[in-house]
């Protein structure tokens, strides 16, 4: 029996052993309801983050963050290389059909403005006076807004 002390599980499956004690890990996995630690027994996960992670049965579960969420690839694509898919455009993280404006760095909205491949992109340059009376520009583009969607809570089971 081992403690493993707040490493990095993230997106993988972390070796271990039966009846060791995980404080302070980070084992979130990119779709609900992935078993970790399979065939291992009298685990303990204490404060860790267990997003989409689903434990052994008889593991003991104190102060986690056991959270099911379903990932879009719109709001998190950096996750898609450990195997979210790719949403479509109007997938159903989509909050409404009417694109918002949001702000972008200087850098995004030149890369923007030179790239003719995007035909629809929507981009402006807003320019506003603060209180101490300087000339800001901002930066935004026109883009459809998305939301993860928490689709429910892993409930342990209760372990005496």
């Amino acid at each position: 029996m081992a403690t493993i002390l707040k490493p990095n599980f993230y997106f993988q499956d972390p070796e271990c052993k039966s009846g060791d004690v995980f404080e302070g890990c980070n084992l979130s996995q990119v779709a609900p309801g992935t078993a970790i630690c399979a065939g291992k027994t009298k685990l303990k996960f204490n404060f860790c983050n267990l997003i989409n992670a689903i434990p052994p049965s008889d593991a003991k579960v104190v102060g986690c963050n056991t959270a099911q969420i379903e990932f879009c690839s719109h709001r998190c694509p950096n996750m898609v290389r450990y195997g979210l898919p790719v949403c479509e455009e109007d997938c159903a993280h989509r909050k409404s059909d009417t694109k918002a404006w949001v702000p972008i760095d200087e850098k995004e909205y030149r890369a923007s403005y030179r790239d003719l491949s995007q035909d629809n992109l929507a981009i402006r340059v807003a320019k506003t006076v603060d209180e101490q009376g300087v000339t800001v520009q901002e930066f935004e583009k026109e883009v459809f807004e998305y939301d993860n969607h928490i689709v429910g809570k892993y409930k342990p089971t209760e372990v005496k």
